[in-house]
């Protein structure tokens, strides 16, 4: 009885606690993509999406990143026009993920991304291959961290292959250009 009691009491109390950040799930496995040359206008968070330059990410990179730039959180269930907070947003695609804290105007704050299996840039191949002559990729993983107030970070770990033989490497793209 008395664990009964207890445990009675406890579950009425956990009603009045409250989580402080809000966290929202968007699925995008059925949005196609077009074409990451959108106009920049229409963004909602055209800083984020322009900070990243063209030529350090794949095409398929920059077309989720627009996604992520165009999402409105304000239209979002979770969105409570009283109350200031921050919202930690996951934008999921196959292997991909971008993880995004957007503020409570819509602005994104931060955003921690990982795409796998994308393709290299071509300034960025053409470096790994004068390095490693012979090797082949097998695997290739790009994380890039965006702060609002900070460049963004875009690095890539390739995993590259020669007969039986496997190397990791890892590669701040920022550094290359």
């Amino acid at each position: 009885m008395k664990t009964f009691v207890l445990g009675i009491a406890f579950l009425g109390m956990s009603c009045f606690l409250n989580a402080q950040n809000d966290i929202a799930y968007v699925d995008v496995n059925e949005t196609s993509f077009k074409s990451a040359t959108a106009k920049t206008a229409a963004l909602k968070n055209p800083g984020y999406f322009e900070a990243i330059e063209v030529n350090l990410v794949p095409e398929r990179v920059k077309a989720f990143q627009a996604v992520v730039a165009n999402y409105d959180i304000k239209q979002a269930p979770v969105y409570l026009e009283a109350r200031k907070s921050t919202y930690d947003v996951v934008f999921t695609e196959g292997l991909n993920s971008i993880k995004a804290v957007y503020d409570h105007n819509g602005n994104i704050i931060r955003c921690d991304e990982k795409f796998e299996e994308v393709r290299v840039p071509y300034f960025l191949s053409k470096e790994i291959t004068k390095m490693y002559p012979g090797w082949g990729y097998q695997a290739v993983q790009c994380t890039i961290s965006y702060n609002k107030d900070e460049a963004p970070k875009v690095n890539y770990k390739v995993v590259l292959k020669n007969g039986s033989k496997k190397k990791t490497i890892s590669i701040d793209a920022n550094e290359l250009i």
